[in-house]
Order: C-alpha cells, then structure tokens, then sequence
C-alpha cells in the first residue's frame, strides 16, 4: 500500500476487528492474504516462532482457568499478522509525514518526529540482539535464561542512551519545537480498494458486534 495514510488508517480499522471476535479475525485474515505478499511479511523465523509460542502459552493458561484462550489465540494472531504487514511496508519518514498532514507544522511535526525516534529505536533492537548473540559466543557463553535478563537490562540501557544523544543533539542544533515539512503522498487505485475492504469490514463487525465496544455500567 503506497498511501501510508491509507495504510495506518486500514491497520487501526482491521485490529480493531481482529481483535472483536473470531469472525471479524477471519474477515481480516482473509483481507490479508489477498491484499498482501501474506507470509512474505512476516519477520524472521525465529521471531515468528516465539511470538507464536508466546501467545499459545497464554491461549492455554487462559483456556485452563475458565478463559476463551482459542478465541484470545485466533484474535491476538490474527492482529500480530496485520502489525507485521504495517511494519513492513512502513518507510522511514512516513509518520513524520502523517502527523504533519493531520496536525500541521507545530505539534504534529513534534508527534511525528518522536514516532519516527522510536520506531527507529525498535527497528535497532533487533540489530543489537543479534551484536549482543554475537558478543556471547566469542565469551563462550550461550543464549539461554541465564541471560535473558541481563540482555533485556543491556539493551534499555542502549535504548537511554542513544535516547539522551539524539536529545543532546537536537538541543544543540537548536530545536525547540514545530518545523516546516510539505508532505507527499502517492495514492494507487490499489491503495483505495484495499482500504475500502477495510473499511467494510470494520463497518460490519461494528454493525453485528458493536456491543463489545460499549462498557456498560
């Protein structure tokens, strides 16, 4: 999807329902796998596999205690599927470029421009944990939950600290607040019908299942 207005606005419509219900998790499924490269998206092996093994262990908790755990499973899978498609086609600036378009040059360039940070900050993590694989083998050391939570405390702390060197630079470049940016986006007749499948899917779930989307007192 080239327009990244139409490409947050479609992932923000089809988690809301995945995450409805089983029938709205196959609605989006379906949407997937025909307006998208399907398992082409999907991060590498091993991080597809723990995040699966991940929500299976929660699906059976819960399913074990009394919960819904194969609805919780299909939903929660089902919203992890688009989450890897958004990211992968984002390109770097996109979010910097929405605000902007939404909220002007002042307080949407100060969104946009702290999304762009952290999304930036998370797309290093997965480089740092592959340097930080890399550093325990040459200490003969293996990745195991011995070190899970010194890696977890390692990487925060690179976190904050390239945080506080971006601040550091930014203030000495002198920048306060707002700036000017003229976003531009390019819209395919693709991008619309995907979107509008979207669309009536979100308005169907809300139509048949809008109630779980009222707290009531």
């Amino acid at each position: 999807m080239q327009d990244a207005r139409l490409r947050v606005g479609a992932t923000l419509l089809l988690s809301l329902a995945a995450f409805s219900g089983i029938t709205g998790a196959l609605l989006v499924v379906l949407w997937w796998l025909i307006f998208t490269p399907s398992y082409r998206v999907l991060p590498e092996p091993k991080a597809t596999a723990g995040i699966i093994v991940m929500t299976t262990l929660v699906a059976v908790f819960m399913q074990a205690f009394g919960g819904d755990g194969i609805s919780y499973m299909i939903r929660l899978g089902t919203v992890f599927l688009i989450a890897a498609w958004a990211y992968s086609e984002r390109q770097s600036g996109e979010m910097l470029d929405i605000s902007v378009w939404l909220l002007g040059n002042r307080s949407g360039f100060d969104l946009g421009m702290v999304a762009e940070m952290g999304l930036t900050s998370f797309s290093r993590i997965s480089i740092d944990l592959v340097n930080l694989k890399h550093a325990l083998e040459l200490k003969g050391m293996s990745w195991g939950p011995a070190v899970i939570v010194p890696a977890v405390v390692n990487l925060v702390q690179m976190q904050i600290t390239r945080t506080r060197e971006q601040a550091r630079i930014l203030a000495i470049r002198g920048y306060r607040t707002g700036g000017s940016l003229c976003p531009e986006f390019r819209t395919d007749r693709s991008d619309l019908i995907s979107f509008a499948f979207a669309i009536c899917i979100a308005v169907f779930v809300f139509l048949h299942f809008g109630d779980i989307f009222i707290v009531t007192k």
